[in-house]
């Protein structure tokens, strides 16, 4: 696992998020029942819900969703009820 780092999902499909220092900025949708995130660095995120908590995996640049996730940790929810992918 990594540091902890913050992501928004924005209603309009943006997404914003902290990593160490910076602020990463990109696109999301919901695919197959996850948040999939597409940041400008070229990572990509994919948060989904794991029973009880969620989980997130992390892919490097030139990799997608389908290949081996670059890191994997748990993720929880800090929002307000109805801010993340699902719950429109």
């Amino acid at each position: 696992s990594g540091k902890t780092f913050e992501v928004w999902l924005r209603a309009d499909g943006k997404a914003d998020g902290t990593h160490n220092e910076s602020m990463k900025h990109g696109t999301w949708a919901e695919e197959g029942g996850a948040a999939v995130i597409h940041w400008s660095t070229g990572w990509t995120t994919r948060i989904v819900k794991d029973g009880q908590g969620y989980s997130k995996t992390a892919y490097k640049p030139g990799t997608t969703p389908a290949d081996k996730p670059t890191n994997s940790s748990d993720a929880k929810r800090i929002g307000a009820p109805g801010a993340e992918a699902g719950k429109k």
